[in-house]
């Protein structure tokens, strides 16, 4: 029982990858059998952290304002989680979410999908709570979609839509900006600025900056990005033709009538 080199044979046991489950058992047997080795606080430290509630969320897909927001949560140890949601105008069934959680019985981690009520545009802070572990993220809610095509003259295209109808979205202002040089904490100098037409077509003359941002209104706004960050903006010099259909419903019965 006070062999210190029985004791030290779990010590070096316990530094094997394995299990939880058999972390747990040899702690349990190193701190029975050696209660009075150098190495016991390590086997109850070893117990503590088979026990211990961990909790990470990821998005399981991008987020469309007005629709719920599937996120995926792997947690392990934990029964119940909490989201709380941070921001202006936050509805009050959004604040506060709470989902129940199944643990495994041997002590590994599990996967959940779970979906948060819908939020409107604006940017807000998701935080997560479980048995005193949190997890936190921001995200951007916004109706806006950019889509940007090279016209031969060099000027650019931008088409504004409903990223969720794809509906056209008119008087939208399109600020141009281009990229600042040194270590300014401001990466970005804004220039001008465009606005679409009824149609949602706005025209970016050749060298107006490389950088765009779309503004509907103070909340909803689509971050700054680079006209070249798009599927549509193309430099081959082979010709293609490039289609972009909307359709005025996301499903149809048959023979209805597509739009």
């Amino acid at each position: 029982r006070n062999n210190p080199s029985c004791a030290d044979v779990y010590n070096r046991l316990l530094d094997v990858d394995m299990s939880y489950a058999e972390q747990l058992k040899y702690a349990h047997e190193a701190q029975s059998e050696f209660p009075r080795s150098i190495f016991f606080n390590k086997f109850k430290s070893v117990e503590a952290k088979v026990f211990l509630p961990e909790l990470n969320m990821q998005f399981k897909s991008r987020f469309i304002c007005g629709d719920s927001m599937e996120i995926k949560l792997n947690y392990r140890n934990c029964n119940i989680v909490t989201f709380k949601i941070l921001g202006e105008d936050v509805p009050i069934n959004a604040k506060n979410q709470s989902f129940e959680l199944q643990p495994s019985s041997d002590y590994t981690f599990c996967e959940k999908i779970v979906r948060l009520a819908p939020l409107s545009a604006g940017k807000y802070k998701i935080v997560t709570e479980a048995k005193g572990v949190t997890d936190t993220c921001e995200i951007h809610l916004t109706t806006l979609k950019l889509i940007f095509m090279p016209l031969p003259d060099g000027r650019t295209r931008i088409v504004v839509v409903d990223n969720k109808s794809g509906y056209p979205v008119g008087n939208c202002k399109i600020f141009i900006y281009e990229e600042e040089g040194g270590r300014c904490k401001v990466p970005y100098k804004k220039i001008g600025w465009v606005k679409t037409d009824e149609s949602g077509v706005a025209i970016l003359e050749t060298g107006k900056g490389k950088f765009v941002r779309a503004f509907l209104n103070k909340k909803d706004e689509t971050e700054i990005m680079s006209i070249q960050d798009n599927y549509y903006y193309r430099h081959s010099e082979n010709k293609q033709k490039i289609i972009t259909l909307y359709t005025d419903r996301s499903i149809y019965r048959p023979g209805q009538v597509v739009h």
